[in-house]
């Protein structure tokens, strides 16, 4: 197994300082569940004064430069290579809004790619073309299974776009959309579905012919959903919950990425880079635990603790105590060496 020094170094390029750097701040982060600088300041080296932590923390956000090409390839080194499902969605909060692109693995969302938009609000084709071509020119198309979001992610333009460039798409749909069907005319689709057994049809939306499948969740709401590929099912839209819950995780439920006090769009992508990374570091020691510290709950139909908060739990005792604590996969995949100490480093040029 490659410890995360190994991983960054082979990817980044960078002088061995700077990983260590790097790895720090994301021990730090995992050991005070925040990415607060003020918080992370008082634990990341012990031997020095929090203020000059703190300064050597803003020195680090507005000087280091990731390059993200890179980088998204690290994050991707996290899912086995196979076909892939991709997910995007936004989260946004105060003036920050962040675009994803993550991929679906074990039923957890792994960050690959992300666009911090310059403005409050739903993303246009534009921006969402130009994530998924940022994806496809790293990584290929081949390897798409298909593509899943949520109703905010609909409209001709980019309907049409992922239908000519032949990516399969599972996207939901808004109940009160007109759809084609014959000479019958344009229909709202919510009066093809009303009763609480799913159904599917096929019909134009935009002047494409797609699938279109649904069923009533509840007296009020609706699922309807429309893919290009025959082979996909409602079910399958299930998948796009992944990142909803990869977003509790970056915030209340994980690294409370609402703390920080960062306004500047190319911060903001760096310390997403890190989180991201302290997230997979999580997810990956959750994975190799999760037989021993969870047990799975057949009256509930899930485990008792997630995959990321049996990973977080792991990484804290190890960092906290590593004499005491005696995790050795914890340990050896995240320090380097194994004797290594924050109190080594210096200022990061």
């Amino acid at each position: 197994m490659k410890t995360l020094f190994t991983t960054l170094k082979e990817e980044l390029q960078l002088a061995d300082k700077k990983i260590k750097y790097i790895i720090e701040i994301i021990k730090s982060i995992i050991e005070t569940k925040t990415i607060n600088l003020e918080a992370i300041s008082q634990v990341i080296n012990p031997n020095n004064k929090p203020e000059s932590n703190y300064r050597m923390l803003q020195r680090f956000f507005k000087d280091f430069s990731f390059v993200f090409t890179h980088l998204a390839k690290i994050l991707i080194s996290y899912v086995p290579e196979k076909e892939r499902i991709l997910i995007i969605d936004r989260t946004q909060w105060k003036d920050n809004n962040i675009f994803f692109l993550a991929i679906m693995y074990q039923n957890i969302a792994v960050p690959v790619l992300w666009d911090t938009l310059d403005k409050k609000g739903s993303t246009n084709t534009l921006e969402r073309v130009s994530l998924i071509e940022d994806y496809v020119n790293i990584f290929g198309k081949d390897n798409i299974k298909y593509l899943v979001a949520d109703r905010e992610f609909i409209g001709k333009d980019w309907f049409k776009w992922l239908n000519t460039n032949g990516i399969n798409f599972l996207i939901r749909l808004k109940s009160n959309f007109l759809i084609e069907q014959g000479v019958k005319g344009k229909k709202k689709v919510k009066g093809k579905f009303r009763y609480y057994h799913s159904k599917e049809l096929v019909s134009k939306l935009f002047g494409i012919e797609l699938k279109i499948m649904g069923k009533r969740v509840n007296k009020k709401d609706l699922l309807i959903v429309a893919t290009n590929a025959d082979e996909l099912a409602l079910d399958d839209y299930s998948n796009r919950w992944s990142i909803e819950c990869m977003f509790s995780c970056f915030k209340k439920k994980g690294f409370n990425l609402e703390s920080t006090k960062m306004s500047a769009g190319y911060k903001i992508d760096k310390l997403i880079a890190l989180v991201s990374l302290a997230y997979c570091c999580c997810i990956t020691v959750g994975i190799h635990y999760k037989y021993k510290d969870s047990t799975f709950r057949k009256d509930l139909g899930y485990r008792t603790k997630s995959i990321f908060k049996i990973g977080l739990q792991r990484l804290f005792n190890s960092i906290r105590n590593p004499l005491f604590f005696k995790d050795k996969f914890s340990l050896s995949f995240l320090y380097y060496p194994f004797q290594y100490h924050s109190s080594t480093l210096s200022v990061v040029e």
